[in-house]
């Protein structure tokens, strides 16, 4: 059965990949361990010529109320006599305050013979109901009558496909001035002439887009012709989805540069690879 890949094993999968691609500069990048300063060391022969961190973009709100809604299996008590009702969500919302205008707004509906609604199509029932929050409620529908409860599903990840191969540089400019990565960045300042930062993407509602491209869903847009955006003290960024999705790099050396999925034709042509085991090691 498989299981949630350990940091520590996105993180040295993602360095084997990097290989791949700094092979023919004649660098090598060498996994440190969680313990270090840094995630990784470059190497050119036997001298160290700079290093890298990696990272992962992710909205820590969104994550803390996925993460409560997983541990109570999305299920959450409502008053006695309130039944049990669906609520589709798009955004991150307080439970407490939610749990409290979900029972108001159950209540009303009951009473008008209401069991199935879109707010996001209504904004004056919305109002009116009381559901006027900050990354509102999308859906609410009645399941039963039996156990007064509310289950919480989303945020709904979903949105229109951006399929421009400009997608990428953008989000590179964009996310290296996030506060979370800008202290990444920090890191890298005068640890020689190799400073790498690899990203690993993971705001699928706010980065739909590129999370679906990344991921290797629907056809891949190509590389950019423009250049991102990023501190100087950053030569290198990666964009990296080691184990489902593509590798993407730009170096203010060499430009862009594209590594497939695991699983596609090119990796198939190429079974001798030990990355594809390192990840059957991880994923039993």
């Amino acid at each position: 059965m498989k299981h949630k890949e350990p940091k520590a094993g996105i993180e040295h999968l993602s360095v084997l990949l990097m290989n791949r691609l700094l092979a023919p500069q004649g660098l090598v990048a060498c996994y440190l361990g969680t313990g270090s300063a840094l995630d990784f060391q470059i190497r050119e022969g036997n001298a160290e010529v700079g290093g890298g961190d990696i990272t992962a973009d992710t909205d820590p709100g969104t994550e803390a109320f996925r993460s409560h809604v997983f541990r109570n299996n999305h299920a959450f008590p409502l008053a006695l006599g309130q039944g049990e009702w669906y609520v589709g969500v798009d955004g991150a919302i307080d439970l407490r305050e939610l749990r409290r205008k979900i029972t108001r707004a159950t209540s009303i509906l009951s009473d008008e013979g209401i069991s199935s609604i879109r707010l996001q199509e209504d904004w004056a029932l919305a109002n009116r109901l009381g559901l006027d929050i900050p990354a509102a409620v999308s859906t609410l529908e009645k399941m039963g009558r039996d156990t007064d409860r509310m289950l919480v599903i989303g945020p709904i990840e979903g949105g229109v496909i951006d399929s421009r191969p400009e997608l990428l540089s953008e989000y590179m400019s964009r996310v290296c001035q996030r506060p979370t990565v800008a202290k990444r960045v920090a890191k890298l300042k005068d640890i020689g002439d190799e400073r790498h930062l690899v990203v690993i993407p993971n705001r699928p509602g706010e980065e739909f887009s590129l999370t679906y491209r990344m991921n290797g869903w629907g056809s891949w847009p190509g590389l950019p012709t423009t250049r991102p955006d990023i501190p100087e003290s950053v030569t290198d960024i990666w964009l990296a989805q080691p184990a489902v999705g593509h590798m993407v790099r730009w170096s203010r050396r060499g430009g862009w540069s594209h590594l497939p999925p695991l699983g596609t034709g090119w990796w198939r042509a190429h079974t001798d690879i030990p990355e594809i085991d390192f990840l059957a090691t991880r994923t039993r």
